[in-house]
């Protein structure tokens, strides 16, 4: 046993079984530097990285970088932002991203506000209550934005045109001109 030092700050002890050392600075240089314990903490209170059981935790309140030329995470399920605001997550072989106008939820679904896009090719079912497709308002009828020359008129079935050129036979029971 040995102690080297004064008081409780600047200290080498030694008490037979743990070796304790306080310091302000400690340098350990070397080829190889191996710390060999079941769990272990370098930092302060809000500062740190620690290892205990198989977990590995940073802790960190500023800027933390992980870079390389090659940098490997692998992982079942990880998170990556805020809750409730941007996110990138994934589990159980889904992926969800969230952010200001984009989700892709977990189940495959994607809402989106405000779309703009300059060649799309869609399948499927197109449903709006409100808009305007190929100039054509959408609404109780469908009508040209370009002055309603043309109407199609969805509870009736009528169709209205201020100037229209029909080619080809028309059936008709009734027509009025």
């Amino acid at each position: 046993q040995f102690y080297v030092g004064t008081g409780t700050e600047k200290f080498i002890k030694f008490d037979g079984s743990n070796v304790d050392i306080g310091t302000e600075r400690l340098t350990a240089s070397g080829s190889s530097i191996n710390l060999g314990a079941p769990s272990f903490r370098l930092g302060s209170a809000s500062n740190f990285i620690s290892g205990s059981g198989g977990t590995l935790v940073i802790q960190n309140s500023g800027t933390t970088t992980l870079s390389g030329s090659s940098v490997n995470i692998l992982t079942p399920s990880f998170f990556f932002g805020a809750t409730g605001s941007a996110f990138l997550s994934g589990s159980d072989a889904k992926v969800e991203i969230s952010s200001s106008k984009f989700h892709l939820q977990s189940d495959g679904d994607v809402v989106m506000n405000n779309i703009t896009a300059s060649n799309i090719s869609m399948s499927g079912a197109v449903i709006a209550n409100t808009g305007e497709i190929g100039g054509f308002k959408i609404g109780t009828d469908l009508e040209n934005s370009a002055g309603s020359t043309l109407k199609l008129k969805g509870s009736s079935g009528q169709i209205t045109a201020s100037s229209a050129q029909i080619s080809g036979s028309i059936v008709a029971d009734d027509i009025t001109a």
